[in-house]
C-alpha cells in the first residue's frame, strides 16, 4: 500500500498493574470510578449510545490512557473501547487535543489493511460530559497475547510466530514518500471528522537550525545518512546555542560529536545502502501486550494490534528491532525506543526451546522480509541506537548514560575489515587486516 496521497508539512502505556485495577486517589486528582461512570453514561447518552455496561480496564493518572470496556446490554456482541488520554496539562486548555485527532486519523487510514480497531467516534476537545478528549473504537476480539504466550505449547508459539511475521510484512507494505509523524489533516470540525493523515517531518532540535535550507530535504528519510546527520546536528546546534547563552559547558556535546563520528565510520563500512530505503509504518511498541489473540477453533489466531499512539514512518532499518519477546518473554530489558538494541540480552541463557523459537522467527523473517538479517542484527542495530538520540536528544541523565554505553560498546567492538581500493597497496593492507582477525 503506497501512501501517495499524503500531504507533507514542513513547518517551522502501560504500567505493570492488573487490567481492572483503579489507581485513582487524592494524589492523582482522579475521582473513583463509580463517580466517573456517571460522566461516561452522560457522554454516551449524548452520543445516542444508551444502555451500555461500563467496565474499567485502566482508571487513574498512573496510566497514559484511561481505558473502559463498553458492552451493549441490548446486544452483547456490540462492544467498544473508550480511551481517555491522561493529559494533566490539557485540563487548563480550551484547545484541541491533537493526539486524539492524529490517532483517529491514522487508525482510519490503516483500517482494512491491518487488523486494527475501527474508530466509531471521537472528540478532541473538552466540550463533553467527560470534560476531556476521548475516542471510542471497536473492541478487538480475544485477549492480550501477553497473558497467554508463556503458557502456549511450542507448536502454538510457532503458529503465533508465523502470524507475527505476516503482520510485519503488512506493516512494511504501508510505505510513504517521507519520514515523520502522522498528523490529522486540518479538520472542519474537531469531532468525528476523519481524513487521510498528513506527514510532518521530525522537528526536534534547535529551531534556527530547523529553518535551514536543507533540513526539509535531509529529513525526508530517503538518504538515511543525511537523515541521521540532520537530526544529530540539530541537537549539536541547540547545545552550542545553550552554551553561548548560559555560559556553561554542555555535558552532552562531546557525546554528540562522538556519535557523529560513528555515523561517518558506519558510512565507511558500507552501512548505508546506495539505493534509498523504503519509508515504512512503524508501531514502536509491537509487544505482546498490544497484540490481541483469540481461540475460537482450537487454534490461537492474532485478531489485531492495538495502541497506535505515536506510530511513525521511518526508513526501514529503524523499524526492525528484533522481536526478542518471542524467545525471551520474561527477559530483562527495554521495549519500544529503549529496546534491547541498547541492552542486548545474553543468548547463552536461552533454553533449547527458546533457541528453537528464535531460529524459527529469524528464519521466517529472513525469508519473508528483504534484508531483515542485516537490518535487525547487523549495522541496523547501530543505526537504531543512533536514532534514539537523533530523535530524542540526550538531555536527561538516563539518555546520557545510554549514549555513554553506546560509545563504550562501539569502541570495544571487534574492528571490521573495511574494503580497500583494488590496488596492490590496498590489497596488501586489506590482507594484513584480515590476518589480524
Amino acid at each position: 500500500m503506497e501512501a501517495e496521497n499524503l500531504q507533507v508539512l514542513t513547518k517551522d502505556e502501560e504500567l505493570d498493574v492488573p487490567d481492572d485495577e483503579s489507581v485513582a486517589s487524592e494524589d492523582s486528582e482522579m475521582e473513583p470510578f463509580e463517580d466517573y461512570r456517571i460522566k461516561i453514561e452522560e457522554m454516551l447518552n449524548g452520543l445516542n449510545m444508551p444502555n451500555f455496561d461500563i467496565e474499567p480496564l485502566h482508571h487513574g493518572y498512573a496510566f497514559i490512557n484511561n481505558v473502559y470496556a463498553l458492552t451493549s446490554s441490548e446486544n452483547p456482541a456490540e462492544q467498544y473501547v473508550l480511551r481517555v488520554p491522561v493529559l494533566p496539562d490539557f485540563r487548563e486548555s480550551d484547545g484541541v487535543c491533537e493526539a486524539v485527532e492524529n490517532d483517529a486519523c491514522l487508525l482510519d487510514f490503516v483500517h482494512g489493511v491491518l487488523p486494527v480497531p475501527k474508530v466509531k467516534t471521537f472528540d478532541a476537545t473538552k466540550d463533553n460530559a467527560l470534560n476531556a478528549p476521548f475516542m471510542i473504537q471497536t473492541r478487538l476480539p480475544g485477549r492480550s497475547l501477553n497473558g497467554i504466550y508463556d503458557d502456549l505449547s511450542q507448536e502454538a508459539k510457532f503458529g503465533i510466530i508465523e502470524q507475527v511475521v505476516e503482520l510485519m510484512a503488512k506493516l512494511e507494505s504501508i510505505q510513504f514518500d517521507v519520514a515523520g509523524t502522522f498528523v490529522a489533516a486540518p479538520p472542519e470540525a474537531s469531532t468525528v471528522t476523519i481524513s487521510h493523515p498528513t506527514m510532518q517531518y521530525f522537528n526536534e532540535g534547535d529551531p534556527e537550525f530547523l529553518s535551514g535550507p536543507d533540513v526539509a530535504q535531509d529529513r525526508q528519510g530517503s538518504d538515511l545518512k543525511a537523515f541521521l546527520l540532520s537530526h544529530m546536528n540539530g541537537w549539536v546546534a541547540k547545545e552550542l546555542k545553550d552554551e553561548a547563552e548560559e555560559g556553561e559547558e554542555s555535558i552532552s556535546l562531546p557525546a554528540y560529536r562522538k556519535l557523529l563520528s560513528i555515523i561517518d565510520a558506519l558510512s565507511n563500512e558500507g552501512a548505508f545502502a546506495a539505493a534509498p530505503y523504503p519509508i515504512v509504518l512503524h508501531h514502536w511498541d509491537f509487544e505482546p501486550r498490544n497484540i490481541m489473540v483469540e481461540n475460537s477453533t482450537g487454534k490461537w489466531r492474532v485478531s489485531g494490534i492495538i495502541d497506535w499512539d505515536d506510530a511513525i514512518a521511518v526508513p526501514r532499518p529503524l523499524a526492525r528491532p528484533p522481536l526478542d519477546w518471542i524467545w525471551d518473554l520474561e527477559g530483562e530489558g527495554y521495549t519500544g525506543y529503549l529496546n534491547t538494541d541498547h541492552q542486548p540480552k545474553s543468548l547463552e541463557r536461552l533454553t533449547a526451546e527458546e533457541t528453537e523459537l528464535k531460529a524459527k522467527f529469524d528464519g521466517l523473517a529472513t525469508e519473508k522480509l528483504v534484508g531483515y538479517a542485516e537490518d535487525a542484527y547487523g549495522h541496523g542495530r547501530w543505526l537504531r541506537r543512533l536514532w534514539t538520540f537523533a530523535r530524542s536528544g540526550g538531555n536527561t541523565c538516563w539518555y546520557l548514560e545510554l549514549m555513554d554505553l553506546m560509545i563504550k560498546d562501539w569502541d570495544e567492538r571487534p574492528k571490521p575489515v573495511v574494503p580497500q581500493p583494488w590496488t596492490v597497496r590496498g590489497l596488501v593492507r586489506w590482507f594484513g587486516e584480515l590476518l589480524k582477525l
